[in-house]
Parts: C-alpha cells; structure tokens; sequence
C-alpha cells in the first residue's frame, strides 16, 4: 500500500476519485477539484 500526501505534490491529503487510463496512469480527483495525472513516479496538474 502506498501513501501519497502533500509533500509528494498534490495540493491536498484527500482524493475522491481515483481512476486508472490505458496507458496505466492513475488520475486522482481531489477534494478540492484539482485532477492529478500520476505515471508510477510523479505527480502532474
């Protein structure tokens, strides 16, 4: 299980939706309508 938090880059601790595209890149919808692309490294708005 990982953890993802503020200091990983993302503007808040609280995703609502998590959602996984064909390429294998998860995107999270956070509590504050920011919508986070995550390639298995990094975080990107």
């Amino acid at each position: 299980m990982f953890n993802y938090t503020e200091k990983d880059g993302l503007t808040n601790d609280f995703a609502q939706s998590i959602y996984e595209d064909n390429n294998g890149e998860l995107r999270f919808g956070m509590a504050d309508g920011n919508v986070y692309k995550f390639n298995g490294k990094i975080f990107d708005r």
